[in-house]
């Protein structure tokens, strides 16, 4: 069990990290508005992804489903066949308005998102039968690939054209190495027979009517939650232009960095932490948010003073050092409050999942109505704006369900 979770919380880290040094690569050696328009790419790639993505490692994990459907294959291949179409439309539509690159391999446009979405029961498998370890690995692998890839472009300028594709090409060898790992696994416990049946079409009919409401539920979970995460990158590009949207994906890959340790760990503290005997204890608890308030502003302000020395992003555009500061103090300060939201969240969706949709939703449309607002209104300064002030309202929105919740 301990071996599990040190594989899903590495799964999580590795594939962040490694995306932070990419794009921290990326932003340092190739022209800004070039990987904005990249990165934008990338971000209409994952929204094409999680808009057909039925999420069949969730359905999987619901028992009657999982004694009805040995495998949920059949619902990737119809996922993967949505996403292509969406990825192809939504990428030449773009590309017309000068928003997202165009990969100089066409092929790509298809192969890419088809690889990739194929995956999506099989990293669910393996994670309810013991294959965290293939996950981690292979996550580990895609990660290294995508810093091997922007380094070598850094490295021999003539590639440079060629980012896009590179780029693709690297989701798509993670999803066919996740599938890969899946087939691998089963053809060991239960032969050839479970693959080769489930991609019948008569599995289409029977799921529907088997279970509709589950399907259904999942699909509105990926496409409204999961697909918000990567259209804010698209959102600064219109808005603010594709430079900004490249400054924008570098400075955002810290705030996943705060996003994805904060699940993780959010897992663990969980279970060994009660949050609930702080806040019954009023003098205690406004110690423990004083002490916490005070160090987060000493250590936001001096990581923001260290990036900006370093020029750990390109902040010309921002304007004068004094500017690039509070610049990097609300990215900072807006990671450090996803983390907090990311480890209340947990403990919320454990006692009142009602509320943890309220919750959920508010983040989603709030964030995407502020960056529609702050980023017209102060380019990409008002898209770090835009996320701080969200998550500002989140996170004591989110504690004030923990008493209610300790009282019950």
């Amino acid at each position: 069990m301990r071996r599990d979770v040190i594989y899903v919380i590495a799964g999580s880290a590795i594939p962040a990290i490694g995306n932070f040094l990419a794009v921290v690569i990326a932003l340092k050696n190739l022209n800004v508005e070039w990987a904005g328009k990249c990165y934008a790419l990338m971000a209409m790639f994952f929204v094409a992804i999680d808009v057909f993505n039925f999420g069949a490692a969730r359905i999987y994990s619901v028992s009657k489903i999982r004694e009805s459907f040995p495998s949920l294959l059949f619902l990737d291949f119809f996922s993967a066949l949505g996403s292509s179409v969406i990825f192809l439309g939504g990428v030449y539509l773009l590309h017309s308005v000068e928003v997202v690159a165009m990969p100089q391999i066409w092929l790509i446009l298809v192969l890419a998102p088809m690889a990739y979405a194929m995956s999506h029961f099989a990293l669910g498998y393996l994670r309810l039968n013991g294959g965290n370890g293939l996950i981690c690995l292979v996550a580990a692998f895609a990660a290294s690939l995508r810093v091997a890839a922007v380094w070598k472009i850094s490295l021999e300028q003539q590639w440079e054209p060629y980012f896009p594709d590179l780029l693709l090409a690297v989701e798509a060898i993670y999803g066919l190495l996740l599938l890969g790992a899946y087939r691998i696994v089963v053809a060991k416990r239960l032969g050839n027979t479970a693959t080769s049946q489930s991609l019948r079409l008569a599995n289409y009919s029977q799921i529907v009517k088997f279970a509709w409401r589950e399907l259904l539920s999942s699909w509105y979970s990926n496409a409204l939650f999961s697909g918000a995460k990567h259209v804010d990158v698209m959102i600064v590009a219109a808005a603010a232009g594709p430079a900004a949207a490249g400054l924008y994906r570098g400075v955002k890959s810290i705030q996943n960095l705060a996003f994805n340790f904060g699940q993780s760990l959010a897992y663990i503290v969980q279970k060994r932490f009660d949050y609930s005997s702080i806040l019954r204890n009023k003098e205690r608890k406004s110690v423990v948010l004083f002490v916490f308030a005070a160090m987060s502003i000493l250590g936001c302000g001096l990581m923001a003073y260290l990036s900006c020395v370093v020029n750990l992003f390109p902040l010309g555009e921002v304007g004068p050092f004094r500017q690039q500061f509070y610049f990097m103090f609300l990215v900072f300060g807006g990671a450090l409050l996803i983390f907090s939201c990311r480890l209340i969240s947990l403990y919320v969706f454990v006692n009142n999942s009602r509320r943890f949709v309220f919750i959920s939703t508010f983040e989603v449309i709030g964030v995407i109505v502020a960056l529609l607002v702050f980023t017209k209104w102060l380019g990409v300064f008002g898209a770090v704006v835009s996320m701080a002030v969200v998550y500002a309202v989140l996170v004591p929105l989110s504690i004030l369900c923990l008493p209610k919740l300790a009282e019950t």
